[in-house]
């Protein structure tokens, strides 16, 4: 279970909005796992409404609609 209550997210009053990204249909997992591509450290993932990139070295990730 996630919730908002830890680390300033709640002022006891409002709490902070859920994510727009956690209502969106990205689909099936094509793949089981994910893979990491020919640049070490960046791991990829398609879904059928997406592929989902994460760049360990960057500490970022990407959703891409298909």
């Amino acid at each position: 279970m996630l919730g908002y209550s830890w680390f300033g997210c709640t002022n006891d009053d409002t709490q902070n909005p859920r994510a727009p990204e956690w209502d969106i249909d990205y689909g099936e997992p094509i793949d089981e796992y994910c893979y990491e591509t020919s640049t070490t450290g960046v791991f990829t993932r398609h879904w059928t409404n997406a592929t989902v990139v994460w760049d360990c070295n960057a500490r970022h990730g990407s959703i891409n609609p298909v």
